[in-house]
Parts: structure tokens; C-alpha cells; sequence
């Protein structure tokens, strides 16, 4: 009788095991047919990806990690910067003219400042010393426009 006892303890010992591991291969499982859904969906994303970029090119310039957009407009910062401190007046025209039609909606106080600082610098060079009078009021004008008025502008603590 005890050893019957021990066998039946045995056997359920054993169904307890085969219970757990069948739980745990189904688990396996399922953690397997989630990795296999995860990896449609992002072959699928990069189907749709590929055929927005081939109908609308400028789609892809948001994607990545970063915006392209952003790194171009700081890259035409500095070499704006680095053609004034040079004087080369004639190429930092044309950076300038790009940089003004590529940020256009831009509210940042010191970034307006130094395009329409350069604005007002080219001026004054291309124009050889006779400089117009109105010229440079309508530069400053607008750059006032842009910025805004000081009223808006958060305090300074």
C-alpha cells in the first residue's frame, strides 16, 4: 500500500512537470508568434515607407532620428558665419537668401538677429559705402516685424 502511495505521488509529481512545461512551451510559443507579428508589422512599415519616399520625396526628409531639415538650417548658420568673418559678401548672398526662404516662420530673437544683421552688412558692402538710408530702415522694419513685440517676450530673471 505505501508503495502505491509513493507511485501515485510520482505520478503527479510527473503530470505536474509535463503541465508546467507544456505552459511554458506554450508561452515560448506565443512569445514566438508575437515576435513573428512584431516582424509583418515592421516589414509592412518599411513597405509603406518606401512607397510614400517614391511618391513624395519630401517625406523622407522627416524620417530617421533626426530631421534633415533641422541639420541643414544649422549648416547654413555656420557657413553663413564663416563667409561674414571671411567678408566674402557675394557667396554669404546667396547662403542668406537660402537661409531667409528656408526659415521663414523662425521666432528665435538671436537667430532673426544675425540673418538681419547680415542683411544690413551686405548692404553696406555690395553698395560699396553708399548706403540708402531707407534700405536699411526697411530691413530693420521687418526684422522687427518678425520678432515681435518686446511686450511678448518672456522675462528675463
Amino acid at each position: 500500500m505505501p508503495e502505491n502511495c509513493l507511485m501515485e505521488v510520482e505520478e503527479a509529481f510527473q503530470e505536474e512537470e509535463a503541465i508546467q512545461g507544456a505552459e511554458k512551451n506554450e508561452k515560448k510559443s506565443r512569445k514566438k508568434a508575437r515576435d513573428s507579428q512584431d516582424s509583418i508589422r515592421q516589414q509592412s512599415r518599411l513597405v509603406k515607407g518606401i512607397l510614400v519616399s517614391l511618391t513624395k520625396p519630401s517625406h523622407t526628409l522627416k524620417t530617421g532620428s533626426e530631421n534633415v531639415r533641422t541639420k541643414n538650417r544649422a549648416r547654413l548658420r555656420r557657413l553663413l558665419s564663416r563667409l561674414v568673418r571671411r567678408h566674402n559678401w557675394d557667396e554669404a548672398s546667396g547662403v542668406l537668401s537660402v537661409l531667409l526662404r528656408g526659415t521663414g516662420n523662425e521666432r528665435s530673437p538671436s537667430r532673426n538677429r544675425t540673418k538681419y544683421w547680415v542683411a544690413m552688412e551686405l548692404l553696406k558692402h555690395i553698395n560699396s559705402g553708399s548706403v540708402n538710408s531707407t534700405k536699411i530702415q526697411n530691413v530693420y522694419e521687418i526684422w522687427m516685424k518678425r520678432i515681435g513685440a518686446m511686450k511678448d517676450w518672456p522675462i528675463k530673471v
